[in-house]
């Protein structure tokens, strides 16, 4: 069974309750083995917009759902959401972005996997590492660990404490 991880993100409205909705369209159809704590973050880019919330979630799909069908997924779920895409990196109501499917690399014309942005966004990567020790995922625990070493991300993120449901 694919074990995937999805960042979360969100400037609009009320960030949490975004968050917390996006958390319950993924838990309605697949296993949530861990969720990190929200991280509050910098926009990235020239786009003048209210910070982020952020989050990692760890997921477990069933054997049968391929990168595919878990993109589709994921984009249903933000279109339930209201989510616009406008502005690239603009505002947005949440922003669903699978950053790992097991051990797939992937190149489409939709999809990349891993998540091209993935090294170079602190919000993605301080969160991954936090759910990959909660699951003991030690694969990505080490590849994470040395994408923070190495980025030059300068944004700031910083973690706060809502609980977020599962």
């Amino acid at each position: 069974m694919p074990k995937v991880y999805v960042s979360i993100g969100t400037n609009i409205g009320d960030r949490l309750a975004n968050l917390q909705t996006a958390i319950t369209h993924l838990k309605d159809h697949y296993s949530i083995l861990a969720i990190s704590k929200v991280y509050e973050t910098q926009p990235v880019g020239e786009v003048v917009q209210d910070d982020f919330y952020n989050l990692v979630v760890a997921l477990r799909l069933p054997k049968t759902v391929t990168p595919a069908d878990f993109l589709i997924q994921t984009q249903a779920i933000e279109k339930a959401m209201k989510r616009v895409k406008t502005v690239h990196w603009g505002p947005r109501t949440i922003d669903l972005d699978i950053l790992l499917f097991d051990d797939v690399e992937l190149v489409t014309d939709t999809l990349k996997i891993p998540h091209p942005e993935m090294a170079n966004r602190l919000f993605v990567l301080q969160p991954l590492l936090e759910v990959a020790q909660v699951i003991d995922d030690q694969q990505v625990i080490n590849t994470t660990t040395q994408l923070l070493a190495e980025t030059r991300d300068q944004n700031w993120v910083r973690a706060i404490q809502p609980s977020i449901n599962y």
